[in-house]
């Protein structure tokens, strides 16, 4: 039986074409995330856009678009409706309760 000398398979790899895996999920990652993008889904009976911004480094940012002022924000609440924190005056602990002292022994 004649051996088999390693040169005689191929060329350099250098030479020849090659797919890697993690190009491949790249590219998966981004064709999903433009489907994404583009789709609409319903939470809590309201359909829901996103929307994108470029960020410093080439990158994309995903928003929320907030259906009542269509802004885009973070993070979208439902209370009877959705909306954003200020469509709906929304307020957090800390603002109601300034400049009062808050006594946890009570």
């Amino acid at each position: 039986m004649k051996s088999i000398n390693p040169y005689d398979l191929g060329g350099i790899v250098e030479n020849t074409q090659s797919v890697r895996i993690s190009d491949l999920l790249i590219q998966a990652k981004e064709k999903y995330k433009h489907d994404f993008i583009k789709s609409t889904f319903s939470l809590n009976g309201s359909d829901i856009q996103l929307a994108t911004s470029k960020t410093r480094f080439s990158g994309n940012r995903i928003w929320f678009l907030c259906p009542i002022c269509k802004g885009k924000k973070g993070v979208i609440f439902t209370k009877p409706v959705l909306g954003c924190r200020i469509c709906l005056n929304l307020i957090y602990k800390r603002q109601r309760y300034k400049d009062m002292i808050e006594n946890s022994t009570l």
